[in-house]
């Protein structure tokens, strides 16, 4: 079904769109509360990947973030 005005992209142009909100194309300046929001369950289920996957995505990341906002059960 297409939507009068909608923009239809091309399996190419998805494809990067979905690379792009996944960050793994260059280092985001997100904070890690915005970061964890947008990838959700992304590579969390073997536990040392999240600190991999967002040390990747984020350009000021480090270890401590995701450790201090696990214990508090918040982000920064």
């Amino acid at each position: 079904m297409h939507l009068a005005g909608a923009v239809v992209l091309t399996d190419r142009e998805f494809n990067r769109a979905t690379r792009a909100r996944q960050l793994p194309l260059a280092r985001s300046p997100l904070g890690l509360t915005t970061a964890i929001d947008r990838l959700a369950g992304l590579q969390a289920q073997y536990s040392p990947a999240p600190y991999v996957a967002l040390w990747t995505r984020l350009g000021s990341f480090t270890r401590d973030d995701l450790t201090r906002a696990l214990r508090r059960r918040a982000g920064k």
